[in-house]
This record gives C-alpha cells, sequence and structure tokens, in this order.
C-alpha cells in the first residue's frame, strides 16, 4: 500500500488507489524517461489556482529542480476523496495516452475551455473510475440535481455568450455522465430554456458522430465543438501537448542530479 503525507497526516490509501498511482509512475517511466513521475497531494488554494470556481480540483506537473511530482491539488485536503485523487490522476493518464488537451491561448483556464476538456474527457475517464472499482454517479447525478434547479429557477437567459456556452458545455458532460433517470429530468429542464437547448443539442449532435474513447476521434471532435461552439470568435483555441514538456523537465532533474 500506498503512504503519502498530507499537510504533515501520514496516509495510507486504498487498493483501488493504489494501483490507478501505480498504473500512472509506469506509464510516467514509459512515455516521460526515469525517474518516472510520483504524485502528491495539496491543497489547491496554495498555489491560488482557480480562485473564482468553488468545489474544483484539479492537478499539474510540477518541478522545484530536486524531484518532478503530479501535484493532485484538491479543493478540500481535510478528508481525501480517493474517487476525486483517482479522478485528477486519470485525466493525465489520458493525456500521456495521446488524448487532446485544448487551451485558450487568448484567455487560459476560462470556463469554456474547462468544460470543453471535461466535456472531451470525462467519458472514457469514468469507465476507468469504474474498471478501478470507484463510483462516480453519485456525484455526476447530484451535479444533475444542482443544474436542473438552476435552470428552472432561472428566468433570464440572456446571458453572455461565453457563459452561456460553458453552461451548456456542463450540460453536456452531465448528460453523457448521469444515469438515464437524471439524463431524462436533465434533458427536459433543457428543452424548455431555448438559448441552452440549442446550443446542447448541436453539441450532442456534434459528439454523436465521435467515439470518445478513441484519443483520434477525440482530437477531431474537440476541433469540430470549437469550430460549432465560435469558440475561437472571443478566443484563440490551439491544441497543445504537455508530454514533450515532461520530458524536458526529467531530462533537466537528471542532468542535474548527473
Amino acid at each position: 500500500m500506498t503512504t503519502i503525507k498530507v499537510e504533515g497526516r501520514e496516509i495510507t490509501v486504498s487498493e483501488n488507489l493504489d494501483r490507478v498511482v501505480d498504473d500512472w509512475y509506469q506509464l510516467s517511466l514509459e512515455k516521460c524517461g526515469r525517474p518516472g513521475i510520483p504524485f502528491t497531494i495539496k491543497n489547491r488554494r496554495e498555489f491560488r489556482l482557480l480562485p473564482h470556481l468553488s468545489r474544483v480540483s484539479t492537478a499539474f506537473p510540477y518541478s522545484d529542480g530536486q524531484v518532478v511530482v503530479l501535484v493532485v491539488a484538491l479543493d478540500n485536503t481535510d478528508a481525501i476523496d480517493e474517487a476525486t485523487v483517482a479522478h485528477e490522476i486519470l485525466h493525465w493518464i489520458l493525456i500521456l495516452e495521446g488524448f487532446p488537451q485544448f487551451k485558450d491561448h487568448k484567455q487560459p483556464h476560462n470556463d469554456c475551455q474547462i468544460m470543453l476538456g471535461s466535456v472531451l474527457s470525462h467519458v472514457p475517464l469514468n469507465q476507468r473510475l469504474a474498471k478501478y472499482r470507484f463510483e462516480y454517479l453519485t456525484e455526476v447525478d447530484g451535479l444533475a440535481d444542482e443544474v436542473v434547479a438552476a435552470i428552472t429557477q432561472r428566468e433570464d437567459w440572456n446571458l453572455a455568450r461565453p457563459e452561456l456556452i460553458a453552461k451548456s458545455l456542463l450540460c453536456v458532460d452531465i448528460l453523457q455522465n448521469c444515469t438515464l433517470k437524471k439524463r431524462q429530468v436533465l434533458e427536459e429542464a433543457v428543452s424548455i430554456n431555448t438559448p441552452l437547448a440549442q446550443y446542447v443539442h448541436g453539441c450532442l449532435d456534434v459528439l454523436s458522430h465521435y467515439d470518445l474513447m478513441d484519443s483520434e476521434s477525440t482530437r477531431r471532435a474537440g476541433r469540430k465543438l470549437i469550430s460549432f461552439l465560435g469558440l475561437n470568435k472571443f478566443g484563440n483555441y490551439i491544441e497543445y501537448d504537455t508530454v514533450p514538456k515532461l520530458r524536458d523537465m526529467l531530462k533537466a532533474l537528471r542532468d542535474h542530479q548527473e
């Protein structure tokens, strides 16, 4: 079993998370070179990440010149939710396997970019979570309930276009991953809000022509969604590959140690 230190506490992870961690480490060795990339858990507020968002966790590679690690930056580190940790590590496993990343070069990490990444990655990611015996449907269904409540309680849908697109992508992400019962309720809520429905139904139609379990098909789906949503009318979306950067970080570490 893997033991990690989080804010001074020693935590032993479960066998399920241990498998995710080991698969990540072995894949990082294969794709990026020695000595591989271990992981650590931090509170995202230490890094002032995504301060405008709540209940959001993320992960990113970090080097201090002595070690390269994958930082899993959690929204809450008082109680470690292993499914969330596995979720964030699996994002990076998909990246190393060649799944695409799209970034708004004009305004990185905006809500549209974040939600586009979720739509393109969460279908294969959640299937992997299930294979590692992590339950994810309760969280997705709970999010569906929150979105349905927000849609039905809001009368004014004259949102700025980026905000409307981000909310539409959130609905698409949930519809792709929730249970059938929640999907039906959310679809009904979306259908009575014309501006939202146009984007949601259009995105689902685009995605129906692609296989999100395949990295190249997902790449084409991402390009098509960016075009359909007109994201480059207010942004500058580019596809980027993080793997060369990871290799450079590890090479710099090896050069320093030698």
